[in-house]
């Protein structure tokens, strides 16, 4: 039960990451 927070905040993280990157490709195309 306590690894579900850190699983959580992972994802979270995660997918923070991925669309800040996506943000930084979009606009180093244009």
């Amino acid at each position: 039960a306590q690894l579900a927070p850190a699983v959580r905040t992972a994802a979270l993280g995660l997918s923070r990451v991925l669309r800040s990157g996506k943000g930084a490709a979009s606009a180093a195309r244009s």
